[in-house]
């Protein structure tokens, strides 16, 4: 334990967590949760505050049934959520090797699923690219090792404690891949890979979880997602047993496959943007709503890149944004990293409802 953490952060820790405060002591504060007691120092200036705090850490831990550490952590960083990722074996030392290629597999796995959540849950930012905003969402995030055994942990800032930042939903995004690889890989391919493309889960997530498992001799680990009390969630943990690696792999190999024959897809909602680069990419319309490929629904609201066939239904959608209506769009479907793009067929564009009032 190094810096102390400042006393607010303490105070606001422990009324976040069920602590109340019993008493006073030379100018302190005394806190209880069940049987337990900790004194808060009145200010983070006085000469016995830094051994006050580790106390109080200890007492916390114990209360809570946390290590010392990870109590540490949140009282000096509040606003960071923690995705470990730990072998389960316990061998005192990894392959050089080994360490190297499950720290590249962890990266493209935050990689991809931050390249997702920018693809369907945010309209572009101005002049700002998605691979800009994974690079910052990268350099802002740190990493630390361990081992015996082997743990990694990526920390995550969420600003001031947003539960909308990318960072936050980067994580739960990686939460539910995990989930649902692994709950697919229990099952027969063709219901499994069907399940993954239900549930929005893309080929390169697949293939960056599938890196995870290990290349030749997979090995069994395990990921806990510890997230900020700055905006509360559950802690989740997913275990994923060795024998499921070469499941998953194939799994990933099938989504590939999937991925590249032809599907339709149908998309409902609202038009956010409109482009049309004479020199480039022709007549694009984004539309955020629902979205069925080949008659199966997909989870949650999304944000489809649409291709008009020509300019009359471009300029059908120029109005249809302009006075709010929602447009219904069909077509040939492809998915990709960035999300699904569908090439309206010549009928295919329909304006559904009147003007938003």
């Amino acid at each position: 334990m190094h810096k102390s953490p400042p006393i607010d952060n303490v105070v606001r820790y422990l009324s976040a967590h069920g602590w109340t405060v019993s008493g006073r002591w030379r100018n302190g504060s005394i806190w209880s949760l069940r049987d337990f007691e900790v004194l808060v120092p009145p200010t983070d200036s006085m000469a016995d505050a830094g051994s006050r705090l580790r106390e109080l850490t200890l007492c916390v831990a114990d209360a809570e049934g946390r290590s010392p550490e990870a109590v540490w952590q949140d009282l000096t960083s509040p606003a960071i959520d923690v995705l470990s990722y730990r072998t389960v074996h316990n061998a005192g030392s990894i392959a050089f090797s080994a360490a190297s290629r499950t720290v590249l597999a962890l990266g493209e796995l935050i990689t991809v699923c931050a390249a997702e959540v920018l693809g369907e849950a945010r309209p572009s930012i101005l002049g700002v690219t998605t691979r800009d905003q994974v690079r910052e969402l990268l350099n802002d995030s740190w990493l630390s090792m361990t081992g015996e055994p082997l743990t990694l942990r990526v920390g995550f800032p969420i600003g001031e404690g947003d539960p909308n930042h990318l960072s936050r939903r980067t994580a739960v995004r990686i939460s539910a891949l995990s989930t649902a690889v692994l709950r697919a890989a229990d099952g027969p391919e063709p219901h499994s890979l069907d399940y993954l493309a239900r549930h929005g889960i893309s080929p390169a997530e697949c293939r960056a979880f599938a890196e995870l498992t290990g290349p030749d001799d997979p090995q069994a680990f395990e990921l806990d997602f510890h997230w900020s009390w700055l905006a509360p969630r559950s802690d989740e943990s997913v275990s994923v047993p060795a024998e499921a690696g070469e499941r998953i792999r194939r799994l990933s190999n099938g989504r590939a496959r999937q991925n590249a024959e032809p599907v339709s897809g149908v998309v409902q909602g609202s038009i956010i943007a409109l482009s049309d680069d004479p020199g480039g990419a022709r007549r694009r319309v984004k539309i955020r709503g629902t979205l069925e490929l080949d008659g199966a629904a997909a989870d949650g609201i999304r944000t489809v890149t649409v291709t008009a066939p020509d300019d009359r239904i471009y300029a059908t959608a120029l109005s249809a944004h302009r006075d709010g209506r929602t447009v219904r769009a069909e077509g040939p479907a492809t998915r990709h990293r960035r999300g699904t793009e569908i090439t309206v067929a010549s009928n295919g564009f329909t304006v559904i409802d009147d003007p938003l009032s």
